[in-house]
């Protein structure tokens, strides 16, 4: 029904920007707040970079199911 509005008031690529430009705010928010958290920091990076990835990925995948609750599918 969301969409059939968009379509019909032509403003769908101005609701997808807007959508796309929340999560990208969030996600970039998000995990840099986790990282901080969890103690992730740039000393980690330089003297284990394999553990640095690792944690910085589980970091991401973490606040990319936050992002998708939050604003993808609570649309």
């Amino acid at each position: 029904m969301i969409y059939r509005q968009l379509v019909a008031s032509a403003s769908l690529l101005l609701h997808c920007q807007d959508v796309q430009d929340r999560a990208g705010d969030m996600l970039e928010t998000l995990m840099k707040q986790i990282a901080n958290s969890e103690g992730i920091t740039e000393k980690l990076k330089i003297n284990d970079q394999m553990a640095w990835v690792g944690a910085i990925n589980n970091v991401k995948n973490q606040a990319e199911e936050i992002v998708l609750q939050e604003v993808i599918y609570n649309v």
